[in-house]
């Protein structure tokens, strides 16, 4: 097994938050970090060691669209 791969969840329900991260630590491949907002997920990814192999985005959050925040985070490339 190879080392664990950082996912970032961001997700306002928590129920399905607590889903996604049981269920993506299973096989121990990888290793998630929540967010229940924009703002903390902007936290997250702006932290100086941050490195995330893949992000899961709800597209309606209290604060914010994810659809908008995906659009600013890679406006031409993703």
């Amino acid at each position: 097994m190879s080392a664990e791969r950082p996912v970032l969840i961001v997700d306002d329900d928590d129920a399905l938050r607590e889903t996604l991260v049981d269920q993506l630590a299973v096989d121990g491949e990888f290793v998630a970090t929540e967010a229940a907002s924009v703002k903390t997920a902007e936290e997250c990814l702006a932290a100086k060691d941050a490195r995330f192999d893949a992000v899961i985005l709800d597209v309606g959050l209290p604060d914010g669209d994810g659809r908008a925040r995906r659009a600013t985070a890679c406006p031409s490339s993703c």
